[in-house]
């Protein structure tokens, strides 16, 4: 009897790696055939495709394919969202270790291993990948642009077989469908990290200044960036699911993030746990959709954490800058809870008005009549107690920033 529920273990699932996919193909099939190439036990891990209602040649995947993983696909008739479509990966996965990938990420062949791996070593973890970003060229698209073209050229250069498919494309040129740069064997292979090139990221500047464990840094939260990230799923489920009050773009992550943050979770940042986002046409609508989101996540969370948020969006101070002036908050509350309540008030309400002006489009100029509160006598004086404290810098200068006009 003990022998077979040994064999029964061995042979579970482990981990469940839950990508929604909304008219990517044919990128996802590349995120796919990534996956295949994993140092770990592929009986032991399962990958859910979710496709939100996608138009594309997405629905022919499971039917012109076999992986060598445990492969679920769940097709959505109406476009949900990424919420809803990852909360349907949730219920579907029968991991203890979740792995959110984006459908355009080619996963490095430890990936899975080395997730599972960081989460050997301590309890409530949360692992990102994601802020060490790079970028892949994997297919040409018509709509790329000039300077993406150029970095083609460029990096086609580096291995004979993908300068000889860029002069097949720049021959043949069909401008109505991507063309392919890599196949399945060169993912195999490895050959396509030839067409990496390194890009720019927000994160870049978080884990420079305050390393993997992201020590002191305000926002840890910030790393729950579902391109490629892992927690465990009893931890979710104490925290809850994402909230499927958010649809289009952004801020359904880090609303997540946030409540595993007050449920006691830990993040990480992992340079080892290697994802390869595949360039495609930039959208240039998402702004608004952005902004409809974060405002949202403030209507959930009217705390400070959030709120500040909306200071670097509006592009008022930068990102450190703002933890910096978060410290200072939270230093301030700690070390006078009964005191300085007007200036905290009013503090609250302009921020409160930055996240409605970014939600109406609106330049964050006249902030302070936005709100419809006037600095009153009181508050200048706890302004004026603050800088000769001397340890609020930060936090007056914005302040002050938001109240001139």
């Amino acid at each position: 009897m003990s022998n077979h529920v040994m064999k029964e273990d061995e042979n579970k699932i482990k981990v469940s790696l839950i990508i929604p996919s909304y008219n990517k193909y044919p990128v996802n099939l590349m995120t796919l055939y990534s996956l295949e190439n994993q140092t770990f036990d592929s009986s032991k891990m399962e990958v859910i495709l979710i496709d939100d209602a996608s138009t594309d040649d997405t629905p022919t995947i499971p039917e012109n394919n076999n992986f060598s993983f445990h492969f679920k696909y769940i097709r959505k008739e109406e476009n949900q969202g990424r919420a809803k479509a990852r909360n349907a990966g949730i219920l579907a996965a029968q991991g203890e270790l979740i792995i959110f990938l984006d459908a355009e990420m080619l996963a490095d062949s430890k990936l899975v291993e080395n997730h599972w791996l960081h989460h050997q070593e301590e309890e409530n973890l949360i692992i990102t990948g994601a802020m060490y970003y790079k970028a892949v060229y994997s297919f040409i698209f018509p709509e790329f642009n000039r300077k993406q073209m150029r970095d083609i050229q460029n990096l086609t250069k580096r291995m004979k077989r993908f300068s000889k498919r860029l002069n097949i494309y720049k021959s043949h040129k069909e401008d109505d469908a991507p063309f392919k740069l890599i196949t399945r064997k060169d993912i195999q292979q490895q050959a396509y990290k030839n067409l990496v090139i390194k890009k720019s990221f927000f994160a870049d500047e978080i884990v420079k200044h305050f390393g993997n464990g992201l020590e002191g840094f305000q926002f840890p939260w910030m790393a729950f960036l579902t391109g490629n990230v892992s927690l465990r799923k009893d931890l979710l489920d104490k925290a809850g699911l994402f909230d499927e009050q958010f649809v289009g773009y952004g801020y359904e992550d880090w609303e997540l993030g946030y409540r595993l943050y007050k449920s006691g979770g830990i993040f990480r940042a992992s340079d080892n746990i290697t994802s390869y986002h595949q360039e495609h046409p930039i959208s240039f609508n998402k702004w608004h959709e952005a902004t409809n989101n974060y405002f949202l996540f403030t209507q959930l969370h009217p705390e400070i954490d959030v709120l500040i948020l909306g200071l670097e969006m509006a592009k008022i101070i930068d990102l450190l800058t703002m933890h910096e002036t978060l410290k200072e908050y939270k230093l301030l509350e700690q070390a006078y809870p009964n005191q300085f309540s007007s200036f905290k008030d009013d503090f609250h309400s302009l921020l409160q008005t930055v996240a409605l002006l970014l939600k109406l489009d609106l330049k964050h100029k006249g902030i302070l009549n936005a709100t419809g509160i006037e600095i009153s006598k009181k508050t200048q004086r706890e302004i004026n107690e603050m800088e000769q404290l001397g340890n609020y810098n930060n936090l007056v200068t914005v302040f002050e920033k938001l109240v001139t006009p």
